[in-house]
């Protein structure tokens, strides 16, 4: 019980620590990240079709 303990809390605090600054860049990135790569993406996609049919 111990052992398992200590090895969930070994795990866990740096899973924990990482998932926080994953979780706070990723909210702090979303925005502006997301908004430029899903544009290019979506327009590019119907321009490709019709354009070499």
């Amino acid at each position: 019980m111990t052992d398992l303990e200590g090895a969930l809390l070994f795990a866990g605090i740096p899973l924990a620590v990482a998932a926080l600054v994953f979780g706070f860049v990723f909210l702090t990135n979303e925005k502006p990240s997301r908004e430029p790569l899903v544009k290019p993406v979506m327009d590019d996609n119907p321009k490709d079709s019709p354009g070499p049919r």
